[in-house]
């Protein structure tokens, strides 16, 4: 996003993580402390609500009183996490949400919507009106005449558009936002009980407890470390997708290779969920063998 607005990559400071890679506060605000000593002007916090790694949360109810407090603007990336403001009975994980300035949200990730149907939220719409709205004989003259009432092509850089946001609006009037949320708990259950799974099997070991439906893991047989740790996990991948069984990424997580799965969909019976681990673990020692 910095990048496209024109930023360089020395103005982006980057904030550590916490121990559950949540974004340090207290690097946060020694950040901001020593930029303004050095005469530099910090304007935004980026957040994250739904890491794709790891669907961490960061603590956006702090930021943002960090935020008002230092006069800053506040944006979270939620293009994963925010959908789950729906969810009947997680919508306590993202409920920070509410004070962010500005929220990225991909309805194409967990609203089941098509590909490309992304949204921007802003607490004040006047914002987007300030930056993009432009005066047009024409375009006032197609809506109407002036109105206080905001057009679409005065709210983004886009003036001729597609209509993205008609899948989200058909999947909506479809399912309704009881069962997209019932939708929402199920991806969410399943990691947890995707995760249940590999603790009760040998060998595996948890690197990212399961949140947001992302649960991150790997195979550590015990015989080997490091850089074969690695091979191990990597090739396990590989073999997975090689032999069509099963599509699991591999992952860097804290320095190691690791292996991801994300369960938004809601297709996954229990069955569904007890194949595929039979066939990682499976796989897993066959490729041990190997090393």
């Amino acid at each position: 996003m910095a990048r496209v607005l024109g930023f360089a990559d020395r103005q982006v400071h980057r904030v550590r993580c916490s121990e559950v890679f949540e974004l340090d506060v207290g690097d946060l605000q020694a950040q901001l402390v020593a930029d303004r000593r050095q005469g530099l002007l910090p304007f935004m916090i980026v957040a994250t609500c739904g890491y794709t790694e790891t669907g961490t949360v960061d603590p956006i109810a702090e930021l943002a009183d960090i935020a008002r407090r230092e006069s800053l603007w506040l944006h979270v990336d939620g293009a994963y996490g925010a959908s789950v403001a729906l969810s009947h009975a997680h919508a306590h994980l993202v409920a920070g949400l509410g004070a962010a300035d500005s929220v990225a949200w991909d309805a194409h990730k967990w609203l089941f919507s098509s590909f490309g149907c992304g949204m921007l939220l802003v607490r004040d719409r006047g914002h987007l009106c300030s930056t993009f709205g432009v005066q047009s004989e024409l375009m006032d003259q197609q809506a109407g005449g002036l109105s206080e009432k905001p057009e679409p092509w005065d709210l983004s850089v886009e003036l001729t558009r597609p209509a993205r946001a008609m899948s989200l609006w058909f999947m909506l009037r479809v399912l309704g936002e009881e069962r997209i949320g019932r939708m929402i708990d199920y991806g969410i259950d399943t990691a947890d009980s995707v995760q249940a799974r590999l603790q009760a099997r040998e060998g595996w070991e948890i690197l990212t407890h399961a949140k947001l439906g992302i649960v991150t893991f790997r195979y550590n047989p015990g015989t080997c470390s490091g850089e074969g740790l690695d091979r191990i996990n990597t090739k396990i991948s590989d073999t997975l997708f090689k032999d069509n069984l099963a599509g699991i990424f591999s992952i860097r997580v804290s320095g190691v290779v690791g292996l991801r799965v994300c369960c938004i969909t809601t297709r996954l019976s229990e069955e569904d969920i007890d194949q595929p681990i039979q066939q990682i673990d499976k796989t897993a020692k066959q490729v041990c063998k190997d090393f």
